[in-house]
């Protein structure tokens, strides 16, 4: 902690005086004459919280500090942390990009994205810099702002979306993009919106996790978690099982909304021995026979006859997409997307093309 006690140059804390009286020009000419090393090592602590000078001027809503801050190349994903005496060091809890996020701040997020801020910035992952004595330390999970901006409507995802890797995994348990929108699918009652994001999502060439990291597998029965997408998991547990679920806090009972979801899923993938999609619905299918997991056959036999048919229809779905070779038609999609990364519909749809193949590339059609 005594590395922690010491102070900034004066001229520093001048300029977070400025940025709170709102005298912009003056704070102006205190960043020109700064180097940006000294402005990354910039914060203003109060009570064990620390602010960078970007996170403070995006909170006050100073585009022009920003834009200044960001062409001196500051770290746009440094924000505000504090020292844990839990973890026993620094952690940063926010970035610039999720303060403006949850303000829906469009302009500060359109500069922040433009500038090179992260949206999956996953500070569990990240090395970290302790403020005051640029030491490197680990750090604690925070929000991720992608996974944010699927609950703040169609123009802030669509925006996130334009800048954000869809094949990286982050957070925790090492999900993609797509297993976060399929949880947030889960988590809305299965909307109708939600299920767009993972469309676009999956048009840009997104896939669910590896799922090497998961344990959640192993908490419904299912003794390997190798290749196990516990998101993957969570849906099939929605599709066979219409009573409410609380992890997580969602409270989906369309076993049918479930399906559909999962259908467009397994348009990301076909069945082979390496792919986790595939792993993750062989190893549940393969639970459920051995009674394994709480959902089990003879559970189905309690219901009427009209929800057994369904879950039957549902048991055999996942038998079938897991036993049966995958159509070449449907190979050959997921081979051809492969091959083009970062593919978007508006791309394909100005092509020449007959509209029966773009809607085959683009996956409007499920599996």
């Amino acid at each position: 902690m005594a590395e922690l006690d010491d102070s900034p140059p004066h001229v520093m804390m001048d300029l977070f005086d400025c940025l709170k009286r709102n005298s912009q020009d003056e704070a102006l000419a205190l960043i020109a004459s700064m180097d940006v090393r000294t402005l990354d090592l910039l914060v203003e602590v109060t009570d064990n919280c620390f602010i960078t000078a970007l996170q403070c001027a995006v909170t006050l809503n100073q585009p022009r500090i920003v834009n200044a801050l960001l062409g001196k190349r500051v770290d746009v994903n440094k924000g505000e942390g504090c020292y844990s005496n839990f973890y026993g060091y620094f952690i940063w809890k926010s970035t610039p990009l999720l303060s403006a996020l949850i303000k829906s701040n469009f302009t500060l997020i359109d500069i922040l994205l433009e500038h090179g801020a992260d949206p999956l910035f996953d500070s569990d992952k990240a090395k970290q810099l302790n403020p005051m004595n640029g030491r490197q330390h680990g750090s604690a999970p925070i929000s991720i702002p992608f996974s944010f901006a699927l609950s703040r409507g169609n123009y802030i995802f669509s925006r996130f979306l334009q800048y954000t890797d869809v094949s990286a995994a982050f957070g925790p348990g090492n999900h993609t993009c797509l297993c976060y929108a399929l949880r947030h699918y889960l988590d809305e009652c299965c909307s109708s919106a939600s299920l767009h994001y993972m469309q676009r999502i999956i048009q840009k060439g997104g896939r669910v996790c590896s799922g090497d990291s998961n344990n959640f597998a192993e908490e419904w029965g299912i003794v390997s978690t190798k290749g196990i997408c516990s998101e993957i998991v969570h849906c099939l547990n929605v599709m066979l099982n219409e009573r409410e679920e609380t992890l997580h806090g969602f409270h989906c009972t369309n076993a049918k909304a479930a399906h559909n979801c999962l259908s467009l899923v397994c348009a990301t993938d076909y069945v082979h021995e390496n792919s986790s999609l595939y792993k993750t619905l062989a190893t549940y299918t393969d639970a459920i026979k051995t009674n394994n997991i709480r959902v089990a056959l003879d559970e189905l036999a309690v219901v009427d006859v009209k929800r057994f048919e369904q879950k039957r229809q549902i048991l055999t779905w996942m038998t079938n997409i897991t036993k049966q070779p995958s159509t070449l038609k449907h190979i050959c999609r997921v081979y051809v997307r492969s091959l083009i990364p970062g593919l978007c519909i508006e791309a394909i749809q100005a092509l020449p093309l007959p509209t029966e193949l773009i809607d085959y590339v683009n996956v409007v059609n499920k599996v």
